[in-house]
């Protein structure tokens, strides 16, 4: 005989409740049904463990709530995917992202950069280069760097379910813990959503003054919020300030309130010696990482710093050096708490292939090196080459390496891995490929996609993918097969003086535009509270407009009205 208990909880026990044999469990929307035998319903003691693992549990299996799923960003889920995928949908939003440094390939001057090695110059701050999708609960939520918004879709459909404007571009992923969404803006401010409608239950200016700037072509606060949010333990944490002499601050705020834990506003100027000695700071530039006692910030091309996550202090940082080659975008925290970090997509010959850096938590002691392109590693170590796909198992210093097997690497524009419990997932140019863990062999493949292919998420058993023209996929077991569709994407401008003025309503402004001939810069709009005039202006030109209002109420209306408004070929307004 079955007894039933009904009631709210995270989905993070299903697949524990799955695995009892004489237990079921059945999820209505986000309520639980759980069917106990009648043995097991008259022993107290189980009853209470799973209510209790059932409320401790903050995601479930199925859940990627953070970029790269979790604090040490390892990109590792043990979520097991059955192959072959097909698109259960594809959103591609309006706006392609705008990073705040363009990949320096692509640089249109050809400028011979100094680390340039066989005409590949490492991409080193390429966090914003996409929307790179998080989720949990079933639903999909990212950040927009064009738009300054945060959206939330269905898992199941794509379907838009809310958005949210900041005051500012939204360059890295929001996290969700249990029902609130965190993040962090070019505006200074972190914000707390709900998960579910994306109201405001916080917010915190990390910023020490409202005062803002242009800066990487949008206005921005003075220091804004270059490091995105980790949230671990019941602290948010999270960076503002990137210019070492304006100020750089380290916060830690409580998850449920936004009250200050403890910050560190000394890290901006310190006297350090490199191979000469200079008063520099930390530059908080990339995702946060965190280990067992340490907040790890990233820097660029410089070494990432470490804090203590207890009370803030700074327990090691390298001055910054164009002849210290250390450096790079952290990577993950491996399971021996060392930081793994390198210069991505950096050739040292045409044979040759990059150099990741393994240094001990917390204090930085090196600890080891790994000759790769891109690192993803759990129980095993999964790098790229030039030319080849590797798994290995090493020791802690990545000394003694046992090869279990690899296999030749199609292309050398390998931009992500992810790890699901069965398959290496590799996002490679514009097409997203899925090896067995065990063997190397190609599982499924889908190539074709709009862009190149820049994080791969595994959620409830499905994939997204995130590309640099602004697309999110979801690949599912069942979904629509064939070729994904390839919309027409908008033609950017490459440098031309101007653009056509288009016609406006306003005579006055028809003129002054054309008198003025500008058509690309800055425009600010002052005490308009109708956003008709903002848009015009937007509309005529590739001008970033910025309407400036006095009243919290009229911002947020203002924003929600604009937000579907944009244009690609066109300015656009902020507020």
């Amino acid at each position: 005989m079955l007894q039933s208990i009904v009631f709210q909880t995270t989905p993070g026990l299903s697949s524990i409740l799955k695995r009892h044999p004489r237990m079921s469990s059945y999820v209505f929307r986000e309520s639980w049904c759980l069917l106990v035998p009648s043995c097991v319903w008259r022993n107290p003691l189980i009853i209470v463990c799973a209510l209790v693992l059932m409320f401790i549990l903050p995601a479930s299996a199925g859940d990627w709530p953070a970029y790269r799923r979790d604090a040490r960003r390892t990109a590792v889920s043990t979520d097991q995917v059955e192959f072959p995928l097909a698109v259960a949908w594809h959103r591609r939003s309006k706006l392609p992202p705008r990073p705040a440094f363009p990949d320096p390939v692509k640089h249109p001057t050809k400028i011979d950069f100094a680390y340039v090695r066989d005409g590949a110059e490492p991409v080193l701050v390429d966090f914003d280069h996409a929307y790179h999708p998080v989720a949990a609960r079933g639903r999909v939520y990212f950040g927009s760097s064009a738009d300054d918004s945060v959206r939330c879709l269905s898992l199941a459909s794509g379907e838009q379910q809310w958005a949210f404007v900041t005051g500012g571009p939204v360059r890295f992923a929001p996290q969700v813990v249990s029902d609130h969404v965190y993040v962090g803006s070019d505006d200074g401010f972190v914000y707390c959503l709900t998960a579910a409608d994306g109201n405001v239950v916080w917010k915190f200016r990390a910023a020490p003054s409202e005062r803002q700037l242009v800066g990487n072509g949008r206005m921005i606060s003075r220091w804004p919020l270059r490091s995105g949010v980790l949230v671990l333990d019941g602290t948010v944490y999270v960076t503002a300030g990137m210019w070492p002499a304006e100020g750089v601050f380290i916060y830690a705020l409580d998850a449920a309130t936004g009250e200050v834990q403890w910050v560190n506003d000394t890290s901006g100027t310190l006297n350090q010696s490199s191979n000469a000695y200079a008063i520099s700071g930390v530059a908080p530039t990339g995702y946060l990482l965190a280990g067992k006692e340490a907040l790890v910030v990233p820097t660029g091309r410089s070494v990432p710093a470490t804090y203590s996550r207890e009370d803030g202090r700074l327990l090691a940082s390298t001055a910054p050096s164009y002849q210290n080659r250390r450096g790079g975008p952290a990577v993950c925290i491996d399971r021996h708490d060392s930081v793994i970090f390198g210069y991505t997509r950096e050739r040292l010959s045409a044979k040759d292939y990059s150099v990741h850096y393994v240094y001990r938590l917390p204090n930085l002691t090196q600890y080891g090196t790994i000759r790769a392109d891109r690192v993803v590693t759990d129980d095993r170590s999964f790098v790229t080459t030039n030319d080849l796909i590797r798994c290995y198992d090493a020791n802690p210093m990545y000394r003694k390496v046992k090869v279990d097997w690899q296999q030749p690497c199609p292309s050398r524009n390998v931009r992500c891995l992810s790890l699901s419990s069965n398959a290496l997932l590799m996002g490679i140019d514009d097409r997203v490929v899925a090896r067995d863990r065990k063997t190397g062999d190609v599982l499924w493949e889908q190539d074709g996609l709009d862009g190149y292919v820049q994080s791969i998420a595994v959620a409830d058993e499905r994939l997204l993918v995130a590309t640099d023209r602004g697309s999110v996929y979801c690949f599912a077991k069942g979904g629509r097969t064939g070729t994904p569709a390839r919309p027409g994407i908008a033609a950017h401008d490459s440098g031309r003086a101007g653009v056509p003025v288009l016609q406006v309503a306003h005579p006055e402004l028809q003129k002054a535009l054309k008198d003025s001939q500008v058509s690309r810069g800055l425009a600010i709009v002052i005490g308009k509270r109708d956003t008709k005039l903002a848009s015009e202006i937007a509309a005529a030109t590739q001008l970033q407009v910025v309407l400036l209002l006095d009243d919290t109420e009229a911002v947020i209306q203002a924003r929600r009205k604009l937000l579907d408004t944009h244009s690609a070929d066109a300015g656009q307004v902020s507020v």
